[in-house]
């Protein structure tokens, strides 16, 4: 009787404090796996999706659609430039040589846009 009383009052609950320690342990470690995995997966999807994005980019840049809507923009900046420079000339009051210079350039440069269109 003393045995059972024994296993009963001090085997039983110290196995089963040793057994509930040793599944939290294991349930940590798998948990951790597990969060590695993801985040595995993750960074795989990332990558693959990454890769679509930038090939679709690459792409739509290289349409010529949008080739001569970025010429067209590089062009009207450089003239955007241009009228900044001979108003600030102007302002200055820069000599009419440098304000006859500055059109001549824009004048270039819009005979440039227009033959390329």
């Amino acid at each position: 009787m003393e045995t059972v009383l024994f296993l009963k009052d001090w085997v039983i609950p110290i196995a089963s404090v040793l057994l509930s320690v040793w599944f939290a342990a294991s349930a940590k470690k798998d948990a951790e796996r597990a969060q590695q995995t993801l985040e595995q997966v993750d960074r795989a999807i990332q990558g693959w999706q990454s890769e679509i994005m930038a090939s679709a980019t690459n792409i739509l840049n290289s349409m010529p659609q949008v080739v001569e809507g970025k010429k067209n923009l590089a062009s009207a900046n450089a003239l955007e430039l241009s009228l900044q420079m001979i108003d600030k000339k102007l302002d200055d009051g820069g000599s009419p040589a440098e304000v006859m210079e500055a059109l001549r350039q824009i004048g270039q440069i819009a005979t440039r846009i227009a033959i390329h269109r």
